[in-house]
């Protein structure tokens, strides 16, 4: 299949974001749903149309179809951004949450990277990785990590790392066939009225 590599721009919003979603519901739902009025898709998109933060179009990489259409997505960084990512993400939780909820929303997230912990030293993280349902099984998704792993060489990383939740046993099995090897398992407690964290293997690769 013919595609194409490029960053992502506000206006993929609408494209992008449910493939983000979809690479971790419950976790996010766990995270940013704390009241039956807003929840993780709303903040997601809120987020991805604003620069700076983890979620947002200026950490996310596109896959695009001969026909310009959007059919994965996924995001790579490092130690270097993470600042940087925590005091955008904090401004954009209180303005769309307000005070309390915000507050409860930053309780989730700092329980959370526990189980997903934030990159150390070089090595690039992977994360948000996704492809569209109806273009599945077609190769892309080792494509879209192959993608990821030279641009990190070109970073002069060492080292790249992923987090899998271990009720994901088919992404699980394409990343071991790319040879990442489990090097942790973090044990999840966390749940609240409205989803939950699963165990997650962390999961590494030599570059």
């Amino acid at each position: 299949m013919n595609i194409t590599f490029r960053k992502a721009r506000p206006e993929d919003a609408a494209a992008a974001v449910p493939l983000i979603y979809a690479s971790g519901s419950a976790a996010f739902e766990y995270v940013f749903k704390v009241s039956t009025e807003k929840d993780a898709k709303a903040f997601l998109k809120y987020a991805f149309v604003r620069p700076g933060c983890e979620f947002s179009f200026t950490n996310h990489t596109c896959l695009v179809s001969n026909n310009q259409e959007i059919v994965g997505i996924g995001s790579a960084f490092s130690s270097d951004v993470t600042t940087g990512f925590t005091i955008s993400a904090v401004k954009y939780i209180f303005s769309f949450y307000g005070f309390w909820k915000g507050m409860k929303v930053l309780k989730n997230g700092l329980n959370i990277e526990k189980i997903i912990a934030p990159p150390k030293g070089n090595t690039e993280v992977l994360a948000h990785l996704g492809i569209r349902s109806d273009y599945r099984n077609q190769g892309l998704g080792s494509r879209l990590v192959d993608y990821f792993i030279k641009e990190a060489q070109k970073k002069g990383r060492t080292t790249v790392s992923l987090d899998v939740s271990v009720e994901n046993p088919r992404a699980l099995a394409l990343y071991q066939r790319l040879g990442f090897k489990i090097t942790k398992e973090n044990i999840s407690n966390y749940k609240n009225k409205f989803s939950y964290v699963a165990n997650h293997y962390k999961m590494h690769k030599d570059i």
